[in-house]
């Protein structure tokens, strides 16, 4: 899976469309614009974590418990500090 930063596949009221195995997630969407200008752990997580509700929401081979524990990693490196932005060199 890929996931993509990208305006023309998502419009502003959609967080994310799924397109086969790419995730494309919307620039202008408040909770991305969010993480942009407040690019703080806790902005990731929630990013981090409605973006897995959508794909949890759309693909049927995702289910509940794969979510709760997505959840939980997500929770745990938040608390332990190792929740953090990575920028590509």
């Amino acid at each position: 899976v890929f996931i993509w930063v990208h305006a023309e596949h998502a419009k502003r009221d959609e967080l994310c469309v799924i397109d086969g195995e790419n995730l494309f997630v919307s620039p202008n969407h408040p909770l991305v614009l969010h993480a942009i200008h407040d690019p703080s752990p806790e902005a990731l997580a929630w990013l981090l974590l409605a973006l897995f509700a959508h794909v949890n929401a759309e693909l049927d081979e995702v289910e509940n418990r794969h979510e709760r524990t997505f959840q939980l990693e997500v929770a745990r490196a938040l608390a332990e500090g190792r929740l953090q932005y990575v920028t590509p060199v």
